[in-house]
């Protein structure tokens, strides 16, 4: 004789064990499909290498050397062309007084433009200066040539010479002394807050560097 027994399960458990069962269904098939990956974290920001300050004593120099060097050329200029025969026209004498010339208004400021400054105030001084000692050379070859008695307009002449030629050396001296002063400027300006462009994983941007 064979004893069947049956069991009733409440209707509770079969939907619990239903739901239960779609769950881990749903859970396999998102874990298995290909291609997704959980976010990697961003990389940090790339920085813009920063440039290195400039010399304040490579400012001074280059004002020393500059002006040392355009006076020598017109110096050594003036002595060729004198020691040359008369008849000879040495052009490259009058070549190297020219340079030397236009290295007197220009040297100077070369440690200004070390610093990424062009023209400065003693630039503008020097081309003053030049412009007095001119003015009042013309006047006093005029007066030398007229019969004409030109006390006063020799006297006023020579005051521009004078005044003139110490305004040029004033501008030429305080041009090189300041160009210490400039570049330490211009490294303050560098260092102020500044935006650089920053590259990271899947994305770019700017940010803020600066140094306090």
């Amino acid at each position: 004789m064979v004893v069947r027994a049956r069991f009733a399960l409440p209707w509770w458990t079969m939907r619990f064990g239903g739901a239960v069962l779609l769950v881990c269904a749903f859970a396999g098939h998102a874990g298995a499909q290909p291609g997704v990956t959980p976010a990697a974290p961003p990389a940090p920001p790339i920085a813009a290498p920063q440039s290195p300050e400039l010399s304040e004593s490579a400012a001074l120099w280059l004002g020393i050397g500059g002006t040392a060097a355009a006076y020598g050329l017109f110096v050594g200029g003036l002595a060729w062309n004198n020691a040359s025969d008369e008849r000879t026209d040495n052009r490259n004498a009058r070549t190297m007084i020219g340079i030397g010339v236009a290295g007197t208004f220009i040297a100077p400021s070369v440690g200004h433009w070390y610093a990424g400054t062009l023209v400065t105030k003693d630039m503008l001084r020097r081309f003053v200066g030049a412009g007095g000692v001119l003015v009042g050379g013309i006047t006093l070859a005029v007066c030398d040539h007229v019969e004409s008695d030109c006390v006063i307009v020799k006297q006023l002449a020579w005051g521009a010479v004078i005044a003139g030629a110490g305004l040029f050396v004033f501008g030429t001296l305080d041009d090189i002394a300041r160009a210490p002063g400039r570049v330490r400027k211009a490294n303050a300006q560098r260092g102020a807050v500044s935006l650089v462009p920053t590259l990271g994983a899947g994305r770019g941007g700017l940010a803020i560097v600066g140094t306090f």
